[in-house]
């Protein structure tokens, strides 16, 4: 009993102490709160928030606030975040904060890229605007130009295909009566290079459009049309820690309007009315009934090779007594009852047609896309080495059946600091690119120009479940037939490496040498396969391969002294273009398993090559001189020569 009543008086004496510490803890803590903004009044995330002299701390949410338990006689706590400047904040009675963080650019110059260099904003007197990264990302496109439409003034984004991941036509300022060979030069990373074809716009940081001659001066006769300056991420230093970034985006596309053409019941009644009184052609009877025509009765009799009879006639259209006399009375219940068939009385002969309204455009042609856009990235630095290495893949369909777009993308920036007053930077970027398209090349077909206009009562599926021709193996086509009996490919693998190294021979005066390999390499594969409009088994190959090569050497001074800026830049740069062709094409292949050159009739194969190579030799140098940052002086000159 003794035992039971000590240990009952030691619990109740450490739940008082437990209370009592709980009591006086409170006494001597207390909660604050608040809120983090920039400048802009845009919340903070992930803002730090740490007691003075003491490991206490949080972040702050997804709407820039936090909450904090701080002893009470805490009087200071710090704010920070990368890029902004610190901040301390002073303690009162108050339970509530708000609190601006100032950009720690707002202690630098604003700077932009003029080519081989950057120049305070506020001292650029030419014509050059800068895109914000935002601004590249408001849609899923797979070109990050077509999100600049509108909104640069003097760019001109011209989409001129439908066809997912097409690189759009840019003018800067106007175009010749040819704007294809009016496009600007683009410069990414310092390589040069002929569109911004696999460059993912999660990865660009910055973008650069210098629009007159003035700002593209500097890369002579090739900046003619306008320069695009783009630079990628590179990471920023973090204490050593990583920032693991992913994104996922989609976007869905269909057509606005279809092409408001008549259903084929009344295509039939004006067509047929039209041929019956003998208009564009006197020969009645063998326009409307001799089966050459989508109007036309008479399939009951076609033959093509082994395509024999109604269920493998070009088109529908037939007399409905004759069909079941044909055909049998169970085949055409099942085409009204279960296919979708219907009847009409004809105008011409007064007798009961059966047909198939196919809805084209509706049902098969245009679809409705879906885009997948897939980015995860990883950056982070120290004080003496940074990097960012990212993975992206995007999946877009086109409106038009069997179009598409893959790209997949890596990009991996690095630099390190090897000295204080040396430092090397690398640069890797790759794109797998494959294209679905509606045309192959050179065939003179035209899916959507012809076929999309094509009266809605061919046969889209012959009876054995294959695909119908539509009209002939030319065009208009039925887009299934393309489908099913073409086999195309259309790759494109986009490689570059550059490294440069920046060193600081004296105070404000750098040597900047730098080397570059871009690679281009496009495959393509054309082989159609045996059917009874296109016999020949036709094949087609082309293998491109396009290398640059480019080494820079710059130097640099910046001085200032006073209220006196003076800034130079002397430099030189050479460039090697190759650029091989291989073509080859072939016919009458005996199978369909091999899609390849190879087993084509030797007699009906050809090929052709080409090489083509080009070095260019430039000097080039930049002079700028400003007092007080309201007079300026620039001089820019540039020199190359071609061999």
């Amino acid at each position: 009993m003794k035992n039971i009543f000590l240990k009952s008086h030691l619990i109740f004496s450490l739940l008082f102490l437990g209370t009592l510490f709980n009591i006086l803890s409170a006494q001597n803590t207390r909660n604050i709160s608040g809120i983090v903004k920039d400048l802009r009044g845009e919340p903070v995330i992930g803002a730090t928030v740490v007691v003075k002299d003491l490991q206490i701390g949080t972040t702050t949410d997804l709407d820039g606030k936090f909450v904090l338990e701080i002893p009470h006689e805490s009087k200071q706590v710090q704010i920070s975040y990368i890029g902004m400047k610190t901040m301390w904040l002073r303690l009162s009675n108050k339970e509530f904060y708000e609190i601006t963080l100032e950009d720690e650019s707002i202690a630098l110059e604003e700077v932009v890229a003029v080519g081989y260099g950057t120049q305070a904003k506020a001292t650029v007197t030419s014509g050059i605007a800068s895109v914000k990264k935002g601004e590249l990302l408001s849609s899923v496109s797979a070109s990050p130009l077509n999100n600049l439409q509108g909104k640069v003034a003097g760019l001109d984004i011209r989409q001129t295909t439908g066809q997912p991941g097409a690189q759009p036509v840019v003018l800067i300022r106007g175009g010749s009566t040819d704007p294809s060979k009016d496009t600007p030069l683009f410069v990414i990373d310092g390589v040069i290079r002929e569109n911004m074809d696999g460059i993912n716009q999660e990865d660009i940081e910055s973008m650069e459009i210098l629009k007159d001659a003035a700002s593209s001066a500097i890369y002579g006769a090739k900046g003619a049309n306008g320069i695009i300056l783009i630079t990628t991420k590179s990471g920023a230093s973090n204490a050593g820690k990583a920032t693991i970034s992913a994104s996922y985006r989609m976007g869905i596309e269909k057509i606005r309007k279809h092409y408001p053409f008549t259903n084929a019941r009344d295509y039939l009644y004006a067509s047929r009315l039209a041929g019956a009184r003998g208009i564009n052609d006197p020969n009645v009877t063998g326009r409307l009934e001799g089966g050459a025509y989508p109007y036309s009765t008479g399939n009951i009799n076609y033959k093509n090779g082994d395509l024999i009879g109604y269920g493998y006639s070009r088109f529908t259209t037939e007399y409905l007594d004759d069909l079941i006399a044909n055909m049998g009375q169970a085949y055409v219940d099942d085409l009204l009852h279960n296919q979708g068939y219907e009847t009409m009385t004809d105008p011409y002969s007064g007798k009961e047609l059966i047909f198939k309204d196919n809805n084209y455009q509706k049902d098969v042609l245009f679809t409705t896309a879906v885009t997948h856009n897939y980015d995860v990235s990883a950056s982070g630095g120290t004080e003496k080495a940074n990097y960012y290495v990212s993975l992206g893949y995007i999946n877009a369909e086109g409106i038009v059946l069997g179009t598409g777009y893959d790209r997949f993308s890596l990009t991996a920036n690095g630099n390190y600091s090897l000295k204080d007053n040396l430092k090397i930077n690398l640069g890797i970027k790759h794109s797998t690119i494959s294209n679905k398209g509606t045309d192959p090349e050179g065939s003179g077909t035209s899916t959507l120009d012809r076929s999309s206009r094509y009266p809605t009562t061919f046969r889209l599926y012959y009876d054995d479940g294959t695909p119908g021709i539509g009209e002939s193996g030319g065009s208009p086509r039925n887009r299934l037939h393309e489908l099913y009996y073409q086999d195309i490919t259309d790759k494109s693998y986009i490689t570059s490496f550059q490294m440069g190294l920046d060193w600081e021979i004296l105070p404000g005066l750098h040597f900047k040498p730098s080397a570059s390999y871009y690679m281009k390499e496009y495959v393509y594969r054309f082989f159609e396969k045996y059917n009874e409009f296109n016999k020949s088994r036709i094949t087609r190959e082309d293998h491109n391969q396009y290398r640059q090569v480019m080494a820079d050497a710059v130097l640099t001074y910046d001085k200032k002294i006073r209220e006196h800026s003076i800034s130079a830049m002397l430099g030189m740069n050479y460039t090697v273009n190759n650029d091989y062709k291989l073509q080859g094409t072939g016919r009458n292949a005996a199978t369909d398993y091999i899609p390849t050159l190879d087993p084509s009739k030797e007699d009906d194969q050809r090929t052709t090559s080409s090489l083509y190579e080009e070095r260019l030799l430039g000097y080039f140098t930049r002079m700028t001189y400003d007092y007080k940052r309201r007079h300026y002086c620039p001089l820019k000159v540039a020199n190359s020569s071609l061999k």
